[in-house]
Protein backbone atom coordinates (compact mmCIF):
# COMPACT_ATOMS: atom_id res chain seq x y z
CA UNK A 1 0.00 0.00 0.00
CA UNK A 2 1.46 3.61 -1.20
CA UNK A 3 2.18 5.92 2.04
CA UNK A 4 1.18 9.31 2.00
CA UNK A 5 1.87 12.40 4.71
CA UNK A 6 -0.84 13.70 6.24
CA UNK A 7 0.39 17.26 8.23
CA UNK A 8 -2.34 18.88 10.04
CA UNK A 9 -3.33 22.09 12.17
CA UNK A 10 -6.07 20.53 14.36
CA UNK A 11 -5.73 16.70 15.98
CA UNK A 12 -8.59 14.53 14.42
CA UNK A 13 -11.07 13.69 16.70
CA UNK A 14 -14.95 13.32 16.79
CA UNK A 15 -14.92 14.47 20.02
CA UNK A 16 -13.33 17.85 19.86
CA UNK A 17 -14.19 21.10 17.63
CA UNK A 18 -15.81 21.16 14.51
CA UNK A 19 -12.07 21.76 12.85
CA UNK A 20 -10.92 18.42 15.07
CA UNK A 21 -13.63 16.41 13.51
CA UNK A 22 -13.38 17.33 9.75
CA UNK A 23 -9.98 16.51 10.04
CA UNK A 24 -10.60 13.16 11.47
CA UNK A 25 -13.44 12.84 8.42
CA UNK A 26 -10.84 13.31 6.20
CA UNK A 27 -8.12 10.91 7.69
CA UNK A 28 -10.35 7.93 7.87
CA UNK A 29 -10.71 8.18 4.13
CA UNK A 30 -7.50 8.45 3.26
CA UNK A 31 -6.18 5.32 5.21
CA UNK A 32 -8.47 3.29 3.56
CA UNK A 33 -6.23 3.51 0.30
CA UNK A 34 -2.93 4.47 1.98
CA UNK A 35 -0.80 4.02 4.87
CA UNK A 36 -0.81 7.27 6.69
CA UNK A 37 1.84 9.08 8.44
CA UNK A 38 0.60 11.43 10.69
CA UNK A 39 1.81 14.60 11.66
CA UNK A 40 0.32 17.33 14.22
CA UNK A 41 0.68 20.69 14.90
CA UNK A 42 -1.18 22.68 17.98
CA UNK A 43 -0.58 23.89 21.50
CA UNK A 44 0.53 21.26 24.30
CA UNK A 45 -3.08 21.63 25.96
CA UNK A 46 -4.83 20.33 23.18
CA UNK A 47 -3.46 16.56 22.84
CA UNK A 48 -5.58 13.59 23.02
CA UNK A 49 -5.17 9.99 22.68
CA UNK A 50 -7.34 8.57 19.95
CA UNK A 51 -7.89 4.91 18.61
CA UNK A 52 -7.18 5.99 14.84
CA UNK A 53 -3.30 6.59 15.78
CA UNK A 54 -3.04 2.91 16.81
CA UNK A 55 -4.37 2.38 12.76
CA UNK A 56 -1.96 4.98 11.52
CA UNK A 57 1.92 4.11 10.19
CA UNK A 58 3.66 7.05 11.98
CA UNK A 59 2.29 10.04 14.17
CA UNK A 60 4.11 12.52 15.48
CA UNK A 61 2.53 15.42 17.62
CA UNK A 62 4.69 18.94 17.43
CA UNK A 63 4.20 21.08 20.78
CA UNK A 64 3.87 24.47 20.36
CA UNK A 65 5.85 26.39 22.42
CA UNK A 66 6.42 29.77 24.39
CA UNK A 67 9.31 30.47 22.22
CA UNK A 68 7.77 29.58 19.06
CA UNK A 69 5.75 33.06 18.90
CA UNK A 70 8.90 35.75 19.08
CA UNK A 71 9.98 33.44 16.21
CA UNK A 72 6.26 33.51 14.05
CA UNK A 73 6.41 37.57 14.78
CA UNK A 74 9.89 37.89 12.92
CA UNK A 75 8.86 36.56 10.30
CA UNK A 76 5.67 37.92 9.87
CA UNK A 77 7.48 40.84 10.20
CA UNK A 78 10.31 40.64 7.80
CA UNK A 79 7.69 38.85 5.33
CA UNK A 80 4.88 40.43 5.58
CA UNK A 81 2.94 37.06 5.88
CA UNK A 82 -0.31 37.54 7.63
CA UNK A 83 0.40 36.29 10.92
CA UNK A 84 -2.82 33.78 10.52
CA UNK A 85 -0.75 31.64 8.03
CA UNK A 86 1.94 31.31 10.53
CA UNK A 87 0.02 30.31 13.68
CA UNK A 88 1.51 26.65 12.95
CA UNK A 89 5.14 27.69 11.45
CA UNK A 90 7.80 26.18 14.44
CA UNK A 91 11.50 24.75 13.72
CA UNK A 92 10.48 21.80 15.13
CA UNK A 93 8.07 20.84 12.15
CA UNK A 94 10.99 21.97 9.57
CA UNK A 95 13.84 19.63 11.74
CA UNK A 96 11.67 16.85 11.51
CA UNK A 97 10.37 17.24 7.68
CA UNK A 98 14.06 17.26 7.11
CA UNK A 99 15.33 14.34 8.35
CA UNK A 100 12.34 12.71 6.66
CA UNK A 101 12.78 11.07 3.24
CA UNK A 102 9.51 13.20 1.77
CA UNK A 103 10.34 10.46 -2.03
CA UNK A 104 8.22 8.02 -0.67
CA UNK A 105 5.10 9.51 0.20
CA UNK A 106 2.67 9.43 -2.80
CA UNK A 107 1.86 12.97 -1.62
CA UNK A 108 1.67 15.30 0.97
CA UNK A 109 -1.60 16.58 2.62
CA UNK A 110 -1.82 20.01 4.14
CA UNK A 111 -4.44 20.33 6.41
CA UNK A 112 -6.00 23.95 7.43
CA UNK A 113 -4.35 27.33 6.25
CA UNK A 114 -2.45 27.50 9.11
CA UNK A 115 -0.02 24.68 7.62
CA UNK A 116 -0.12 25.92 3.76
CA UNK A 117 3.40 28.14 4.61
CA UNK A 118 4.75 24.67 4.37
CA UNK A 119 4.49 24.74 0.37
CA UNK A 120 7.19 27.42 0.31
CA UNK A 121 9.72 25.40 1.90
CA UNK A 122 8.54 21.30 0.55
CA UNK A 123 11.02 19.93 -2.91
CA UNK A 124 9.63 20.91 -5.87
CA UNK A 125 8.77 18.10 -6.69
CA UNK A 126 6.37 17.18 -3.99
CA UNK A 127 2.70 16.24 -4.69
CA UNK A 128 0.90 18.72 -2.42
CA UNK A 129 -2.85 18.59 -1.76
CA UNK A 130 -4.07 21.08 0.12
CA UNK A 131 -7.40 21.35 2.55
CA UNK A 132 -9.11 24.50 2.65
CA UNK A 133 -11.87 25.01 5.03
CA UNK A 134 -11.12 29.17 4.92
CA UNK A 135 -10.37 31.28 2.56
CA UNK A 136 -8.58 33.61 4.24
CA UNK A 137 -8.49 36.62 1.87
CA UNK A 138 -12.41 36.37 1.74
CA UNK A 139 -12.06 36.69 5.74
CA UNK A 140 -9.88 39.78 5.35
CA UNK A 141 -12.01 41.28 3.36
CA UNK A 142 -14.52 41.81 5.70
CA UNK A 143 -13.64 42.06 8.92
CA UNK A 144 -11.56 44.57 11.04
CA UNK A 145 -9.79 47.20 9.11
CA UNK A 146 -6.31 45.88 10.30
CA UNK A 147 -6.62 43.05 8.18
CA UNK A 148 -8.23 45.18 5.55
CA UNK A 149 -4.93 46.81 5.43
CA UNK A 150 -3.12 43.79 4.73
CA UNK A 151 -5.70 42.06 2.27
CA UNK A 152 -3.02 42.43 -0.83
CA UNK A 153 -0.68 40.30 1.38
CA UNK A 154 -2.95 37.89 2.09
CA UNK A 155 -4.24 37.45 -1.57
CA UNK A 156 -0.26 37.58 -2.80
CA UNK A 157 0.24 34.05 0.08
CA UNK A 158 -2.97 32.45 -0.74
CA UNK A 159 -2.18 32.64 -4.73
CA UNK A 160 1.52 31.67 -3.90
CA UNK A 161 -0.14 28.82 -1.95
CA UNK A 162 -2.55 27.53 -3.95
CA UNK A 163 -0.36 27.82 -7.03
CA UNK A 164 2.06 25.35 -5.57
CA UNK A 165 -0.58 22.81 -5.20
CA UNK A 166 -1.52 19.53 -7.26
CA UNK A 167 -4.78 19.97 -5.71
CA UNK A 168 -7.14 22.28 -3.93
CA UNK A 169 -10.20 20.66 -1.53
CA UNK A 170 -12.72 23.17 -0.66
CA UNK A 171 -15.95 22.41 0.96
CA UNK A 172 -18.27 24.07 -0.89
CA UNK A 173 -19.19 25.50 -5.05
CA UNK A 174 -18.44 29.06 -3.40
CA UNK A 175 -15.21 28.32 -2.47
CA UNK A 176 -14.68 26.13 -5.84
CA UNK A 177 -15.13 29.77 -7.64
CA UNK A 178 -13.55 32.01 -5.25
CA UNK A 179 -10.44 29.93 -6.15
CA UNK A 180 -10.94 29.54 -9.79
CA UNK A 181 -11.81 32.84 -10.75
CA UNK A 182 -10.40 34.98 -8.20
CA UNK A 183 -7.19 33.19 -7.93
CA UNK A 184 -7.12 31.76 -11.81
CA UNK A 185 -6.78 28.25 -10.31
CA UNK A 186 -7.42 25.65 -13.43
CA UNK A 187 -10.64 24.11 -12.35
CA UNK A 188 -8.96 20.49 -12.77
CA UNK A 189 -6.86 20.94 -9.33
CA UNK A 190 -9.83 21.92 -7.39
CA UNK A 191 -12.66 19.34 -5.89
CA UNK A 192 -15.02 19.80 -3.67
CA UNK A 193 -15.72 17.38 -0.51
CA UNK A 194 -18.40 19.06 1.65
CA UNK A 195 -18.49 18.30 5.76
CA UNK A 196 -20.61 15.34 7.17
CA UNK A 197 -23.86 16.41 8.19
CA UNK A 198 -24.52 15.07 11.90
CA UNK A 199 -27.57 12.70 11.91
CA UNK A 200 -29.31 14.79 13.75
CA UNK A 201 -30.14 17.08 11.01
CA UNK A 202 -31.83 13.96 8.93
CA UNK A 203 -33.51 12.99 12.41
CA UNK A 204 -34.88 16.63 13.23
CA UNK A 205 -38.89 16.48 13.10
CA UNK A 206 -40.91 20.19 13.69
CA UNK A 207 -44.26 19.99 15.45
CA UNK A 208 -46.03 21.14 12.15
CA UNK A 209 -48.90 22.78 14.57
CA UNK A 210 -46.52 25.39 15.63
CA UNK A 211 -44.78 26.10 12.51
CA UNK A 212 -45.98 29.40 11.29
CA UNK A 213 -46.50 30.01 7.76
CA UNK A 214 -43.80 31.57 5.70
CA UNK A 215 -40.84 30.59 7.92
CA UNK A 216 -37.82 29.58 7.45
CA UNK A 217 -35.46 27.23 9.25
CA UNK A 218 -31.40 28.00 9.17
CA UNK A 219 -28.84 25.27 10.31
CA UNK A 220 -25.28 26.34 10.35
CA UNK A 221 -22.92 28.75 11.54
CA UNK A 222 -23.13 32.38 10.22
Amino acid sequence: MKKILFITAFQPSLNMQAGNKTTYEELIKLRKNYEVDLIVVQRKSLFVQESIFKKLNRVDFIKLSFYDYPIILVISLIKLIPIRYLTRFTLKLIFLLKNKDLTKYEFIHLDYTQVFWLTLILPKKAVIKLFCSDILTQFASRHNIFNKLLLGRFFHYEKLFFSRANEIIVLCKKDFNIVECFFGIEEKKISITPPAISNFVYDFKRDTSLVEEKTLLFWGSM
